[in-house]
């Protein structure tokens, strides 16, 4: 959201902002009186009231040559990148639906796509169409790292969260890692994993999954936990994050998320587990694609 404040112009010096700042495509209020809204040129971005606090806080700037005018931006809040291929099965109502359905308004949703040959575009699509913050992104190098990296240069918000297309997420998802970002000290956020199956099979592997036999030692995988971590699924940051350490490998086409955590850790950052987070993953129903994913996961480990 972007905001102006006028003092007092006249009619004619409110033509001339709004006329200059139209140029720039913003999302512009003037407003005459601390939290008292004269004018604005669209009305589909609403009215916003300052406070006086948030008044006396916005620092003065000329614009023009006629009046001295107050200018605050405010950056979106968050931007949701999701990679997917051939995800037709789960992205309604995992990814799609559950980000319309947060309460949480100021934010977008990137769905990076690796050339999927199912019905996975067809349904982007028409969700693109009824929710303008929603968007999908052509990856043209199929895997995950280059999704990652694509969605967080394109990224609009101060904070990006990376969903999954085989996850079920809480609905106060957003709201909690928000919240843990403004109050822990840490650059990478996330919580337990609690890995799910749907026939006899998956609930097998599902099981492997949750235990020290099956992951180790992967604190995230088998219990609920509070502190800091070599590493966590998925991923919450500020999006300095990425100006900091930079951005995800991408000769890594698996565990590219747990390399970036080790390169955090290494040069002084911290990654942090909550339990207040829980998500539900979903895994491979089949041995061989199980044994498939366990393979990569070995194969480009860190």
């Amino acid at each position: 959201m972007e905001i102006l404040v006028a003092s007092s112009p006249s009619k004619n010096g409110k033509r001339e902002i709004i006329q200059e700042l139209e140029k720039h495509n913003p999302k512009f209020y003037l407003i005459d009186n601390p939290g008292q809204i004269v004018s604005t040129f669209n009305t589909n971005y609403g009215f916003l009231h300052l406070s006086s606090n948030i008044w006396r806080s916005i620092q003065n700037i000329n614009i023009g040559n006629a009046y001295q005018y107050w200018f605050a931006r405010k950056q979106m809040i968050l931007s949701v990148i999701c990679p997917v291929l051939n995800g037709e099965k789960y992205i309604t109502s995992n990814i799609l639906k559950f980000f319309t359905d947060s309460k949480f308004e100021d934010k977008e949703l990137l769905i990076i796509d690796g050339g999927s040959n199912d019905r996975t575009i067809e349904i982007v699509k028409d969700w693109c169409q009824k929710y303008s913050n929603i968007k999908l992104i052509h990856n043209p190098h199929k895997y995950v790292p280059y999704a990652l990296n694509i969605g967080i240069k394109k990224s609009k918000g101060q904070f990006i969260s990376r969903l999954d297309v085989h996850t079920v997420y809480p609905k106060n998802y957003f709201e909690k890692c928000i919240e843990l970002s403004k109050t822990i000290n840490a650059d990478n956020i996330g919580g337990t994993i609690i890995s799910c199956g749907v026939s006899i099979c998956g609930k097998a592997i599902a099981h492997s999954m949750s235990s020290l036999f099956g992951v180790g030692n992967s604190t995230p995988r088998i219990k609920d936990y509070d502190g800091y971590v070599d590493s966590i699924a998925f991923g919450f940051w500020d999006k300095q994050v990425f100006d900091k350490y930079g951005f995800f490998d991408e000769t890594l086409i698996k565990n590219q998320d747990e390399d970036h955590n080790y390169l955090i850790i290494e040069n002084g950052g911290k990654v942090y587990q909550s339990s207040k987070i829980k998500t539900y993953y979903f895994v491979r129903e089949k041995i061989i694609d199980f044994i498939k994913q366990m393979f990569y996961y070995g194969f480009y480990k860190p």
